[in-house]
């Protein structure tokens, strides 16, 4: 059934040492530890000299059908994490437990020999994942083709691209139909073509299989998950629906901007302020600057840009397409220019805007990261529409 529990993860915790020789000592230590009924299984083991937490307290439940991205900056245990749901470390604290067949694509290469064909692999793999050699042949002809590697199936591993070896990889651990699904940054290596292939795997699967993603593209994260568990250093910061959780990462993730302003002409910017940062999907949003200038400036006009936290341009607004000239005097002056619908769907943007002369390609002034805004009300993605 479509409702059926298929990832429990509970209290899970991990510790690491960052010292090599006490790494191995603990290690050693902890296989004799496992003997020792008196500690309790969700009991939390106190750290020890060099070591930190990779993981704490992690806890989540998955049901099939269900689809969840692990956000978070590099470090903050996202793949750490799957390591310990696909069973490849054991978690120093909590519980895991996995309904059904699982498959995992979490690192490059992960699994490949690359002394081996890509034949001989598939082959590997899929004994590994406990079929045998009928069921791997049957599905032979559908990996090699999903992966599109028919011409290099014969060649060794090693001598692939990276790109290759992902498409070998995604095809293999999405072809035994997996009712647990854990996919780790590797779509970021496929090309276009690729990529629009495993979404539209993953669209089939998503009725009756449980996905864990990880990625830092919000765009792609949106087009798999509905919900998300966002990481920082070990711990769970957010649980929540995509939108408020990909919200979360971009305040806590967002790169540090200066306020810049540059110059084509004989003025200066005083000071320039956006009404209110924090809006809803449509409502209005006024930008006021002040002018000092030395000379005349007729029929001029504003460019007001909007930009994603990574700098990407998502919409610009033009005052002289709606109509809107106006004149620069000698001396000071005030100015103050609306865009009546700004819909933005959930996230964090930037304004910028350019004062522009009556040339067209002048930028009298060119004056980046003014603002910084919050759109919410909506769903994640970008502009809905025009403004």
């Amino acid at each position: 059934m479509a409702s059926e529990i298929a990832v429990t993860c509970e209290n899970v915790s991990k510790r690491f040492s960052r010292n090599l020789k006490k790494s191995l000592f603990y290690g050693l230590r902890d296989v004799f530890s496992e003997f020792d009924l008196r500690r309790g299984e969700n009991e939390l083991p106190p750290l020890r000299e060099s070591e930190f937490w990779a993981l704490k307290n992690i806890s989540f439940e998955l049901r099939r059908g269900e689809s969840m991205a692990l956000m978070g900056s590099n470090g903050s245990g996202k793949t750490t994490l799957l390591k310990v749901l696909n069973g490849l470390l054991k978690p120093d604290s909590g519980r895991v437990q996995i309904s059904g067949q699982i498959g995992a694509l979490i690192a490059l290469g992960a699994g490949f020999n690359p002394l081996l064909t890509g034949r001989e692999n598939i082959f590997i793999n899929g004994s590994v994942l406990g079929f045998s050699k009928a069921d791997i042949k049957a599905r032979f002809d559908e990996i090699v083709q999903f992966a599109g590697l028919e011409h290099a199936i014969d060649a060794p591993v090693r001598t692939y691209s990276s790109g290759m070896q992902v498409r070998l990889g995604f095809s293999i651990a999405t072809s035994v139909e997996p009712k647990v699904l854990l996919i780790d940054e590797v779509l970021a290596v496929g090309d276009f073509s690729f990529r629009t292939r495993c979404y539209g795997r993953l669209a089939k699967m998503m009725d009756d299989t449980a996905i864990i993603f990880v990625s830092h593209s919000a765009q792609q994260i949106t087009r798999i998950c509905r919900s998300g568990l966002l990481l920082e250093n070990g711990n769970p910061v957010i649980q929540d629906n995509i939108a408020n959780v990909i919200l979360e990462y971009n305040r806590r993730n967002s790169p540090e901007t200066k306020f810049r302003v540059n110059y084509d002409g004989a003025l200066e910017l005083l000071g320039a302020v956006v009404d209110d940062t924090a809006l809803e999907f449509g409502s209005p949003i006024t930008l006021r600057f002040s002018i000092q200038s030395e000379e005349e400036y007729k029929d001029c006009f504003i460019r007001i840009l909007v930009r994603k936290a990574d700098e990407e341009l998502v919409g610009e607004w033009n005052s002289e397409l709606h109509g809107q000239l106006f004149d620069i005097p000698v001396g000071e002056s005030d100015h103050e220019f609306t865009i009546d619908s700004l819909r933005l769907h959930d996230g964090i943007y930037r304004i910028s805007f350019f004062v522009m002369d009556n040339d067209r390609v002048t930028h009298l002034i060119n004056a980046g990261n003014v603002s910084t805004i919050e759109s919410s009300g909506h769903c994640y993605g970008g502009v809905a529409v025009q403004f």
